[in-house]
């Protein structure tokens, strides 16, 4: 590490391939490229380490540990700061990048809730997330909002076009139950259909959704930027997802996707119709490429570095 070089402290719980981890390592790797910048990873010491693990390719940037570690610039996701000190966590002497994923920052019954008092440079992955924050009134520090990306090039390299032999694939890691009984309401003995109501490799279920026509997505009810539905988008599977607020700017009803209430029975009409009427979708198909052209990694990236060039102005002026 040179003299000019900054230190940025990233840190991660790894208990398996998610895609909040995903979106960490993203911005790890726009630290990586960025001249100027060293990134480091603090990586707890119960956490998974495998090939599953990002970070397991560039095992000489990862430190083990859950302790307060000196940096420049320290970058978090989720509820833990352990790398500041305790008695410092509220007024960091460095800059603290807090990467917002999650409505749940904003429930004051959540116990990510309390970090919002400690002084952060927030970077949200949805306006939603930006909007809840600010109501809260209790946000210290500047407020960013960064739309969640996928790398689409990378994701269409690794699954090229491929017989589209399932007609419908569930998605319902999330909300199994509600799952298995959408999947009964929806399969017949002429129709292919996955359900996926447990973890699978990340690797699989990608596999799956470029073989799928539709793909029902069934998450939590209200979620920052859920990204798999980007995903079936890059892949060519028309996307059928509820309203979970934090999807509302990509997943347009009608225009690129179906997006029902977060109704069972809406949500089990809505797959219906886009398996019966799959042959006229060609034209809402197109829109869902274009719209993932606009969530692709490069403009991610080329938003997120002026505010990683200017975190020492930013800390020293935001109070």
């Amino acid at each position: 590490m040179t003299e000019r070089d900054r230190a940025v402290l990233f840190h991660r719980s790894f208990d398996r391939f998610a895609g909040h981890h995903l979106k960490v390592w993203h911005y790890f790797n726009y630290v990586l490229d960025e001249p100027g910048y060293s990134p480091q990873l603090m990586l707890t010491e119960e956490s998974l380490w495998d090939e599953s693990n990002p970070w397991f390719a560039v095992r000489d940037l990862v430190v083990r540990g859950n302790r307060p570690h000196p940096a420049d610039i320290y970058f978090f996701s989720g509820p833990v700061w352990n790398p500041v000190h305790r008695d410092q966590r509220r007024d960091s002497p460095v800059p603290v990048i807090h990467y917002m994923q999650s409505l749940r920052h904003a429930w004051p019954d959540n116990l990510r809730y309390g970090l919002l008092e400690n002084k952060a440079i927030r970077i949200c992955v949805s306006e939603h997330v930006a909007d809840a924050l600010r109501e809260t009134g209790q946000v210290r520090g500047p407020v960013f909002t960064i739309p969640a990306a996928i790398d689409v090039s990378d994701l269409q390299r690794r699954f090229p076009p491929a017989e589209r032999d399932l007609d419908l694939l569930i998605v319902a890691t999330k909300q199994p139950e509600m799952g298995r009984r959408t999947a009964q309401r929806l399969r017949t003995p002429q129709r292919a259909l996955r359900l996926v109501d447990d973890q699978v490799p990340h690797g699989e279920l990608l596999d799956a959704m470029r073989r799928a026509r539709v793909t029902l997505f069934l998450p939590f009810r209200e979620e920052g930027a859920p990204l798999p539905m980007l995903e079936a988008m890059a892949l060519g599977s028309f996307v059928v997802c509820p309203d979970v607020i934090g999807n509302r700017a990509y997943v347009l009803d009608g225009h690129n996707a179906f997006r029902p209430d977060f109704d069972e029975e809406q949500i089990v009409e809505a797959a219906a119709s886009a398996l019966e009427s799959y042959g006229d979708l060609g034209p809402l198909l197109a829109n869902a490429s274009e719209t993932v052209r606009d969530y692709d990694l490069p403009a991610e990236r080329r938003a997120f570095l002026p505010i990683l060039h200017d975190a020492e102005r930013l800390w020293a002026q935001d109070e």
